[in-house]
This record gives C-alpha cells, structure tokens and sequence, in this order.
C-alpha cells in the first residue's frame, strides 16, 4: 500500500538498497533494479545517470535523516543526557526498522568504489561524530562527564556502543529486538561516567 504513495526515484532508491544488501555494490545494475520494478532500464536513466548517482541519493536520504535528528536536539534545547539517548535511540529504531541499511554503513565495498561516495559518507560520519562531541562537551560544563578524558574520546565509546552492537546484530540475522540493547549498553556507560566523575568531584 506505502509503495503506491512513493515517486518512481523512490522506488528505484529502496530497491537498490535492498539490491546492496542481498548483493553487494558488484550486484547493484540497472538490469537488476529494472527487473525488479518491472521497468525498463532507460526509465531508470531518466531519474538517475549513474550507479554513483544512485548511492548518493541514499547517502542524502541519511543526511535528511541525520538534520532532522540534530535540529529536534537544538529546537528542544534538550539536555545533554536527554540529548545523548535521543540521538543513539532514534539511531537505533531507524536501523532496526530498516535492516537493510545498515549493509552501506559498513560496506567496504560502497566506500571503495567511488572516492566522491567515500567523501559523502566520511562527511556524513564526521557531522555525526561532532554533534555527540558537543554533546559531551556540554555535559562536561554541567559536570556530568568527567574532563580527564576528552570529549572526542568519550563520543567514540559511545558511538562504538552503536555501531558495535548494530554490527553483531546484522551478523546474528537481526534476530533480536536491537534498540533495548543498544540502550542498555549506553545507559550502563552513562552511569559509570555519571558516577565515576561525582566521586572525582567529592574527593576534591
């Protein structure tokens, strides 16, 4: 019922996602997306030029998805431990209810095959990195997370909370419900900080 709603380049784009996930970017052709949705190959021409124009579609589909996420933080002046399970939750649901997306996350293959892909992803990559740094940073003025250890270092541990566990899911046949444990993982790594960093203040 959702597909009669969705634009023939939207079509194209979630049927090359499923494509990169069942087969890899060697797998990803114009016949192939067009024998799945029953068009002809030059139809697909006539939304995308390229298989790298394709990939940078999902790439921008990211993107959206990443600005919407950051601009609720900022709008809602969230706390930073508000912020901090906000962002790694809706991470979490997306990637759950969407599988097949996490196969171009980490997809070597994805990367290597275009430098201008390779740079949309790390660019993606590092405005993700930066908006949890600045969200420990904010959380280090307010003293809830410690300052011996860098901001930079603390957002990697987290953001390897998620990408760790959405890895072994992936492998594991996404068999499990993924966002409760991606969350108890991070409420565990917020606690410890929490309460690591209030005794550093009381032996003061």
């Amino acid at each position: 019922m959702i597909d009669n709603y969705l634009t023939r380049k939207e079509k194209i784009t979630i049927t090359s996602i499923q494509i990169l996930d069942e087969k890899g970017i060697k797998g990803l052709t114009t016949r192939e997306i067009a024998s799945r949705q029953n068009i002809t190959e030059p139809a697909i021409y006539r939304h995308f030029s390229s298989k790298k124009k394709i990939i940078l579609s999902i790439i921008e589909n990211f993107k959206i998805f990443d600005e919407l996420i950051s601009g609720t933080i900022i709008e809602n002046k969230m706390a930073p431990l508000d912020a901090l399970r906000y962002y790694i939750e809706s991470f979490s649901k997306y990637y759950e209810n969407y599988p097949e997306i996490t196969t171009i996350m980490f997809s070597l293959d994805v990367y290597g095959y275009d430098e201008d892909l390779r740079n949309e992803m790390f660019d993606t990559f590092s405005k993700r990195d930066k908006l949890i740094k600045d969200i420990i940073e904010e959380g280090q003025k307010k003293n809830l997370f410690t300052e011996k250890i860098s901001s930079k270092y603390i957002s990697e541990m987290i953001i390897d909370i998620l990408w760790g566990t959405i890895k072994r899911w992936k492998l594991n046949g996404c068999k499990t419900d993924l966002t409760p444990q991606v969350m108890e993982k991070l409420n565990w790594f917020i606690a410890k900080e929490v309460s690591l960093n209030e005794k550093s203040s009381n032996s003061r």
